[in-house]
């Protein structure tokens, strides 16, 4: 304790920063959400959970507490939730990713099938499946990502993505949005 003391008396005062120096966070955001949120607006949660993601609002990025929101969400059921999970584990852990994203469409989301076949087609040589995109552009329904997908896939690899694709459809088709 004594030798902090020496090293701290050493320092010139130009190199201490006053508190009055360090500005405050503008957290107007969430002192704005957080009451509508605590009362159960999910809205209000979801917003949150991207102030924490992405560092809006003054609170600054807090990976923890976004991930900690978007779980809460996610087991209520929530797409939007799904899919915010999804983004937080896109960049290091694949599998989550996926899993994210494919509870998200099998909740009904309309995006997550599209978001899945570019996540499967956009990943490092080792860990894309072409097949799999394919899958999920059938999904998807979209036309313009189907043909892109098409092409480093063998014909017969094609078909069973499209008949698999039917029996997904068949299964989840009529999910309600949540």
């Amino acid at each position: 304790m004594r030798r902090l003391a020496i090293i701290l008396g050493s320092l010139p005062l130009a190199a201490c920063i006053s508190v009055h120096q360090t500005p405050l966070p503008d957290n107007s955001a969430i002192a704005v959400s957080y009451p509508k949120a605590a009362s159960g607006d999910r809205q209000a949660e979801i917003g949150q959970a991207m102030y924490f993601q992405r560092g809006y609002g003054g609170v600054g990025a807090n990976s923890d507490e976004s991930l900690r929101r978007w779980l809460s969400l996610a087991e209520q059921g929530n797409q939007q939730a799904m899919l915010g999970l999804a983004a937080h584990y896109r960049p290091n852990d694949r599998e989550q990713a996926v899993y994210w994203y494919r509870r998200a469409a099998e909740a009904g989301n309309l995006a997550a099938p599209g978001m899945l076949a570019d996540y499967h087609a956009a990943a490092r040589p080792a860990g894309q499946d072409h097949q799999a995109a394919l899958l999920w552009a059938f999904i998807a329904g979209n036309n313009g990502q189907i043909a892109r997908l098409r092409k480093p896939v063998e014909p017969a690899a094609q078909e069973e993505a499209a008949r698999q694709a039917e029996a997904w459809l068949k299964k989840y088709r009529n999910k309600e949005p949540k």
